[in-house]
């Protein structure tokens, strides 16, 4: 479903989701949440927010070589 919404909103006005971290920033990004969440739940989080990195490549700026696309 998340795939056939961003093509539908890609094909009317172009590309326009874009996420400026990568993965070396995540620890970083999730830093601090200790205070309001459960260890475990920013563990699920950050494995999370990896997969979805991993899947969708291009919506992250290349920073790793792992998600880096060349052509």
């Amino acid at each position: 479903m998340f795939d056939e919404q961003v093509s539908a909103a890609e094909q009317l006005y172009g590309p326009q989701l874009r996420f400026s971290f990568t993965r070396k920033d995540l620890p970083t990004a999730l830093d601090g949440l200790e205070e309001y969440y459960p260890a475990e739940t920013i563990k699920r989080a950050e494995r999370i927010l990896r997969e979805q990195m991993r899947k969708y490549p291009v919506y992250f700026r290349c920073g790793e070589l792992a998600f880096c696309k060349s052509g």
